[in-house]
């Protein structure tokens, strides 16, 4: 295992990877700041150099794949955890993931810059089977609570200063060739009159597009 401790700005070379051995795993690469017996503990900073006359460096996180060439089943991909930090401290609130894409800063009238996408996508399945290979999920859900009420899901289209907001869409995707799309259900919408907010559902039911027929 590889740990470094930061403790003042370090620059690494060009490569820097934990090796693995001949028979067996490889080693663990680790960096953290050191914990704070008062005041506020360090952070870790990654920046990739700005491009003058062409993009700016990428930060790239991939998670290993799994293999094996002895036919064991039952390997998962690796995994990528995001996690903020939490606070145990009084009317203390947990950290915030924060994932903002960038803005097209360039203010032209004919093509000026676009504001960059964040996509969520689930992994694809390659398996065969039609029952339990199934591509993978994205789940949004808002964080529970103990005695008061539960985070909120917020959906909202983006503010434009001189045109239209931007629309939300929510679409089940088209079928394969032996079936439907998916179905749409349970679709509520929070109401807001001043202070009285009041929960309803939209009527809205559809089984697929492939029978474009809506409830």
């Amino acid at each position: 295992m590889i740990v470094f401790f930061v403790a003042s700005t370090l620059y690494f070379p060009n490569n820097l990877f934990s090796a693995s051995g001949k028979q067996g795993v490889s080693g663990e690469f680790s960096i953290r700041t050191g914990d704070a017996t008062r005041g506020n503990a360090g952070r870790v900073y990654v920046h990739t150099g700005n491009g003058m006359h062409g993009r700016g460096g990428n930060i790239d996180l991939f998670g290993g794949d799994s293999h094996s060439t002895q036919y064991r089943s039952g390997f998962d991909g690796s995994d990528i955890n995001l996690r903020a930090g939490h606070s145990t401290t009084k009317g203390g609130n947990g950290g915030s993931v924060n994932i903002v894409a960038g803005s097209g800063r360039h203010e032209d009238r004919n093509d000026g810059g676009d504001g960059g996408a964040v996509e969520l996508h689930g992994g694809h399945a390659y398996g065969r089977n039609k029952v339990t290979d199934v591509g993978g999920g994205v789940v949004l859900q808002g964080g529970s609570s103990q005695h008061a009420v539960g985070g909120l899901m917020n959906i909202t289209s983006g503010y434009s200063a001189s045109n239209s907001s931007g629309a939300v869409s929510i679409v089940t995707n088209k079928s394969g060739k032996t079936g439907v799309s998916g179905e749409g259900k349970n679709l509520f919408a929070m109401i807001d009159y001043g202070n009285m907010q009041s929960l309803y559902l939209i009527g809205i039911f559809f089984t697929s597009f492939h029978r474009n027929r809506f409830g």
